[in-house]
């Protein structure tokens, strides 16, 4: 079972790669005194294909310094300042024995999740907003090094 939990989004992630076109690809710096909890990382995006399904990646690069095996992050879609999509989620980027799942050599690991285990379709031509807050305990958050989304587009539902 927890083998499964690596490996489903893993699947999900090459299904959402293979042969699509790239549409989003952002990373935001994260300070070297970390991420503060007040701080919000946004991203705008320009949609205007309807007819389509999304793929949505988030990307993480951190240190070996990050102190947690998880990520919790409080996350939102919105266009025109109207809350379509709002929730809490649990990135695993370290396994119990302390080895981490993101690929890299030396200190630095990267890492990409789907956003979510299906595709997105986006109802309205606009500019949608995804923020991201940290859900972490610690009022300023260590060892992040970069946050990004990347946003594809797919043949059908089926693919993300």
């Amino acid at each position: 079972m927890r083998i499964a939990r690596f490996i489903l989004p893993l699947l999900a992630l090459v299904a959402i790669s293979c042969g699509q076109d790239e549409i989003y690809n952002e990373y935001v710096h994260i300070p070297e005194n970390g991420w503060n909890k007040d701080s919000v990382i946004h991203f705008d995006v320009i949609v205007s294909d309807t007819s389509v399904y999304y793929g949505v990646v988030v990307q993480f690069r951190h240190n070996t310094d990050y102190p947690y095996q998880n990520l919790w992050l409080n996350r939102e879609i919105s266009i025109n300042g109207d809350k379509m999509y709002s929730d809490h989620v649990d990135y695993t980027l370290g396994l119990p024995n302390g080895e981490w799942i993101g690929d890299g050599f030396g200190a630095l690991k990267s890492l990409e999740m789907p956003y979510k285990r299906n595709a997105l379709r986006f109802n309205t031509p606009g500019t949608y907003r995804f923020t991201f807050e940290h859900g972490m305990r610690d009022d300023v958050l260590t060892g992040l090094e970069d946050f990004g989304i990347r946003i594809i587009t797919l043949t059908d539902e089926t693919n993300g």
